[in-house]
């Protein structure tokens, strides 16, 4: 017959008791052998608790909030899978798929003079055609005076590219600055200390050329905007594409008119008041709360006002003569032809852009 052989562990001392099941005898076992497997077992064990640790703490990793809007830059992925135009990272009020001039491009995100940006697949690439250095930035305002670390995921890069983090104006205090070396998650960190604004980001030199996925700036000392699975950098969160739009639209709202069955409609996006012959007031109602009075309004094609008492008046390229903004509305005063106590409402043939950016 055959025979079975029980091991009996004490607690963690590898001391084996053996015993003998059956009618079998344990010819061919000896002390060392029965030792041997009893530590080889306990080994194994302790290996895999380990593992186990480790991937209930990878999964488990700990989340600051991103200090960055518009932070995520895979085209085409959102949280709801949706494809289409509408709901599509990055936020792109502005709505070209790559820019070559200074200003701002994507929503939050400013370029210097002769900056190629292109975003294409699951990346966005951004090229300094200039002479001389260039940056590719976020501008940040009440930046706390604390421990800050920047992360980029790299995925390629040519010449020199510097992720880091200067405040804008004042002395220029230099948070921190990383040349990088290799792709993958890269960050830096350091002491913001000044009250003025700062510049994140990248900033190139002629010719230079970086590729990346995602970009974290947060308050801590180690990054947490990916960590590594089997020896592959994958990202922590993915944003929800509505939250972002919001914080974006603080800086840039881009009212359009609108198209049915293929044909063009104007958009009616506020009321107006004349409160003086010549000069009117229109209140536009904004989904969110300006982070200041807009700097800018670009009006697209020609203003229509529809007055009750004038019937249609038409204003074209209006300038707005002054600004101001509440909780949920910014107010417009412009120059037209209308009379006092007219009122009516507000609509544009090609829509128009209100910029706060900083």
């Amino acid at each position: 017959m055959g025979q079975e052989i029980q091991l009996k562990l004490n607690n963690n001392n590898v001391s084996p008791t053996v015993e003998k099941v059956g009618d079998g005898n344990l010819q061919g076992f000896t002390a060392t052998d029965l030792t041997g497997a009893a530590n080889e077992l306990k080994n194994t064990l302790t290996q895999l608790d380990s593992d186990l640790d480790s991937e209930i703490a990878t999964r488990q990793t700990y989340v600051r909030p991103n200090l960055l809007d518009n932070w995520y830059f895979v085209y085409g992925k959102t949280i709801n899978n949706d494809y289409s135009s509408n709901g599509t990272f990055p936020v792109n009020q502005r709505g070209q798929r790559s820019y070559s001039s200074s200003g701002y491009t994507f929503d939050r995100w400013y370029s210097d003079v002769n900056v190629s940006i292109n975003n294409t697949g699951d990346t966005v690439t951004i090229t300094n055609n200039n002479n001389s250095g260039a940056w590719f930035r976020q501008v940040l305002g009440n930046v706390p005076k604390e421990t800050i670390v920047g992360a980029a995921f790299v995925t390629a890069y040519s010449g020199t590219c510097i992720l880091t983090m200067q405040e804008k104006g004042g002395g220029y205090q230099t948070v921190f600055s990383k040349t990088l070396s290799e792709v993958g998650v890269v960050s830096a960190s350091g002491q913001a200390t000044a009250s003025n604004q700062y510049n994140f980001g990248f900033y190139l030199s002629a010719g230079a050329s970086v590729t990346f996925k995602a970009m974290k700036l947060e308050i801590g000392s180690g990054q947490t905007l990916a960590h590594q699975e089997n020896g592959v950098w994958v990202l922590n969160e993915i944003p929800n594409y509505w939250e972002e739009l919001a914080k974006c639209q603080r800086y840039f709202l881009n009212l359009s008119s609108y198209e049915r069955n293929g044909g063009s409609l104007q958009a009616c996006i506020g009321q107006v008041y004349c409160f003086d012959t010549g000069a009117a007031m229109i209140q536009i109602p904004t989904p969110v709360t300006m982070a200041k009075a807009p700097t800018t309004i670009a009006l697209n094609g020609s203003v229509v006002i529809i007055a009750s008492t004038t019937k249609y008046k038409q204003v074209s390229n209006a300038t707005p003569t002054a600004i101001t903004k509440n909780s949920n509305h910014i107010y417009l005063t412009i120059n037209c032809d209308l009379v006092k106590g007219d009122t009516g409402y507000f609509q544009s043939t090609d829509g128009f852009t209100i910029s706060a950016d900083l």
